[in-house]
């Protein structure tokens, strides 16, 4: 699970390689079993679905630049967090409604290529950190 990679995270590896490799497990997971959770989408109304998405983000993204040495996570890079996990949550739920119209591969090297510049610039100032380029 997204989980159990992540919490493999030591500082050895990137994380801005990580966060892709993690990114991608999940739209695999949607792609995968997009039948499920579009019904779960429907049925449970997408608030649920986009709620927990959404929190999930926040909690993810939160947790990873602590465990990346960031002891005092910014207002303006709450906000980036907050602004890219409801973008990522709703564009989420744009590509299972539209049926997966482009692969997982896709969905997540545009959501990277959205990333706002404060959270991207985090994540990458850890890795120059831990002494990865």
């Amino acid at each position: 699970s997204n989980e159990m990679l992540f919490h493999q995270y030591d500082g050895t590896q990137s994380l801005v390689e990580l966060q892709r490799e993690i990114s991608l497990q999940a739209a695999y997971n949607y792609f995968n079993h997009g039948e499920y959770f579009s019904n779960v989408a429907k049925y449970n109304g997408q608030n649920s679905l986009s709620k927990a998405s959404y929190r999930n983000g926040l909690i993810y993204y939160e947790s990873m630049l602590k465990k990346g040495g960031i002891e005092k996570i910014s207002a303006e890079l709450m906000f980036a967090i907050k602004f890219y996990a409801f973008g990522a949550t709703h564009m989420l739920l744009d590509w299972m409604e539209n049926g997966f119209q482009y692969s997982p591969e896709e969905h997540v090297y545009y959501l990277q290529a959205v990333m706002p510049a404060a959270l991207r610039e985090a994540i990458i100032e850890i890795d120059r950190k831990h002494g990865i380029q």
